[in-house]
Formats: C-alpha cells, structure tokens, sequence
C-alpha cells in the first residue's frame, strides 16, 4: 500500500457500495460508533462496487471523543471477506500512534488532519530475509559448474534449497 492515498467517504456512500449482508459485522460496528460530523477515511483503495463483496477493506474511523470534545476518537478497521467468512478486527488507537502509522509525509508538525490527503508509506515487517555469503555463493557457484543438483547442493552446504535456487537464477 506504499504511496496510496487516504480518501475520505461518507458513511451513506460506503453503505452503498458495500454488500451489507456479508460485512455484517463492519456495518453494525460503524452504525453503532458513527457520530454525526464523523469522518471514515478509506485506508485501501476502493475498488469497483462489485469486488466491494469480497477482499480486505481497512477503515479509519474518526469521531469526536463523547466525554471530551477536545479530542477524538480513532478506530482502525480491517474487514476481510474470505469465502463466506467474514474476518472483522477493530483497534482503538491514541493521535499520536495514527499519526505514526500513517507517516503524515504532508505535516511538519506531526500533526494529523483528517481533511487532508496524505500519502500512507509504511516499513516492510516481518522476518528478515537470510542472504548468502560470499563462501557459501562460491561453493554454489563450484557446485552448480559440476553438475551438481539444487537439491543436492542445498543438502550438502545445509542451506535452504529455494535460497539455493534463487541464487542459481541470479547467475544465468
């Protein structure tokens, strides 16, 4: 989603566009959390009304706070269609950790504005990625010109066998 925008929409338009009956779940939280002059910014790019059915939808919901009208409430909103299956999470979220999530490239101040456009850039996360060598992409290298199999070379020097294989790719 790196370089996505984030659109505002309006409660009626996204009731309109979705299938309520199969994100029963994200309507009936949204009906029940939405308060008038509210504002629901798309976080994914909304697609065609048809594939609106299916997929992940992520919302950010943002109302002004019942007890203190100085603030504001932040939901982020993930509903995902697999199959039949509805997958519904929701997030109550301070300011400051929207306003680091989203990366607000457009604030100087790091502030967030929810009438604005900002540009969502987010850090890749997850396992890092195991690299090669220069021993280990040497004796490939020595293997491979032999003769010798992916398989049996990643057995042989005990590293992963797709590792082995992508390597392999890198030098034809």
């Amino acid at each position: 989603m790196a370089g996505d925008t984030v659109d505002t929409i309006e409660l009626e338009v996204l009731l309109e566009l979705i299938k309520q009956s199969r994100r029963r779940e994200l309507v009936r939280f949204l009906k029940e959390h939405y308060i008038e002059d509210a504002r629901i910014l798309l976080m994914s790019r909304l697609p065609d009304s048809k594939s609106m059915d299916k997929g992940l939808l992520c919302l950010l919901l943002v109302n002004q706070n019942v007890y203190n009208s100085r603030y504001e409430d932040f939901w982020v909103l993930f509903d995902n269609i697999s199959g039949d299956k509805e997958i519904f999470q929701k997030y109550y979220k301070q300011k400051a950790e929207i306003v680091a999530f989203l990366g607000c490239e457009n604030s100087n101040d790091n502030t967030f504005d929810p009438d604005k456009q900002y540009v969502v850039t987010r850090e890749k996360v997850g396992r890092p990625r195991r690299v090669l060598n220069d021993e280990e992409k040497s004796a490939i290298r020595q293997l491979r010109e032999q003769g010798m199999g992916i398989n049996k070379i990643a057995k042989d020097l005990q590293i992963n066998n797709r590792l082995v294989m992508v390597y392999c790719r890198e030098l034809s």
